[in-house]
């Protein structure tokens, strides 16, 4: 099967999975004391858990980022696709989430100052910035924090792809996984100087989380080549990943452990079983999905403080409050990935080629 050149429509209802995950547990967990109904639906597993979309979609990005090496010709082609999908979004949705600051006083990560918009437009992680800058510098909204390891990744496959090949990449990343572990299992033990250094190293490049892109990548090779080792070998990798959730030294939990499970089984199964495939390209999540990047950029304060603002005049039950909420934000989300997006995009590529035409005749 040549994925290079075939969608994998079932992918973006995965995304749909993944983004109403999220935002059903920043809806009724994750801020349950800004909203009218507080906690009464938080412990209930689906949304609990819900925050595991994110390792989900971790998933997602491993297996297609993939497909997106083997297209490039080289590094800067590679990481000028991806920023060329990263920017016009999070520009338009940095421009919406400052704007509005004003008129959502009861945002709960409170307001933001205009150097806060930097590590939206450059990618870099805040917490780098702050210690670079040497000011205090936080993101729009915290839920970037996943969009920063995300490019973290790209620049290390940017590296790494060019040098050692696909099936070397995969191996790297997972690598770089279990050495973030265990050098943070040695500083817990060890003072060393060197051991710190590198697990410093390995903290800030986010390699914390490789595991799931590098079982994202070997179910790609999977895919790609129709080999059912590297399929096997994505599913080690996931429970890997699970048991070190919480580190080498951190307390086992069931409940995380099962959810994380459940995420990975979704996540392999669909790439065997047509049934799955077909529940997942349904209309309403394959709809979730091609909005999942703006709507996972702007929900989370937003929606809070809609909530909190104008919940209590909503003349439905409560429970069903953020829906209305989340709906209207799907809908903004909607209007940038139509067709906000694209105009960006077009005009940064004919700046582009502006640039290169003049650079050419010099």
């Amino acid at each position: 099967m040549d994925l290079r050149v075939t969608r994998i429509d079932y992918l973006d209802g995965q995304r749909g999975i993944a983004i109403l995950l999220v935002v059903l547990y920043h809806a009724y967990a994750r801020w349950s004391t800004h909203v009218p109904y507080g906690d009464q639906w938080a412990e209930i597993p689906l949304i609990k858990f819900g925050y595991m979309g994110v390792e989900l979609f971790f998933l997602i990005s491993g297996f297609v980022i993939l497909m997106t090496l083997e297209k490039s010709p080289n590094p800067v082609v590679f990481l000028y696709k991806r920023w060329l999908r990263l920017f016009p979004t999070m520009l338009i949705c940095s421009v919406i989430i400052f704007v509005t600051l004003p008129l959502l006083p009861l945002r709960p990560s409170g307001s933001r100052s205009l150097i806060d918009i930097l590590p939206s437009l450059t990618f870099i992680d805040p917490i780098i910035m702050s210690k670079v800058l040497g000011l205090n510098i936080t993101s729009l909204e915290g839920a970037f924090w996943s969009i920063f390891v995300e490019v973290k990744f790209y620049l290390v496959c940017a590296v790494l792809y060019f040098v050692v090949g696909t099936r070397g990449l995969v191996i790297s990343l997972f690598l770089g996984f279990m050495s973030y572990h265990l050098l943070a299992f040695l500083t817990s033990i060890t003072s060393h100087y060197f051991i710190e250094l590198l697990y410093t190293l390995t903290y800030y490049l986010s390699f914390k989380y490789f595991g799931w892109f590098a079982a994202g990548a070997a179910f790609y090779l999977f895919k790609r080549d129709d080999d059912i080792r590297w399929w096997w070998g994505a599913c080690v990798m996931c429970l890997i990943s699970i048991g070190l959730f919480n580190g080498f030294d951190g307390q086992f939990q069931l409940n995380i452990s099962t959810a994380l499970l459940t995420v990975s089984l979704l996540f392999a199964l669909s790439l065997r079983i047509q049934i799955i495939q077909a529940v997942l390209r349904s209309p309403a999540l394959v709809w979730f999905g091609f909005i999942s990047y703006p709507l996972y950029l702007l929900h989370e304060n937003m929606m809070i403080a809609l909530l909190a603002q104008g919940a209590q005049v909503i003349p439905i039950p409560v429970i069903f409050s953020p829906f209305l909420v989340i709906l209207f934000i799907a809908m903004v989300a909607y209007v940038i990935a139509s067709y906000g997006e694209g105009f960006v995009r077009k005009k940064i590529i004919s700046v582009v080629a502006s640039v290169l035409f003049r650079s050419n005749r010099i």
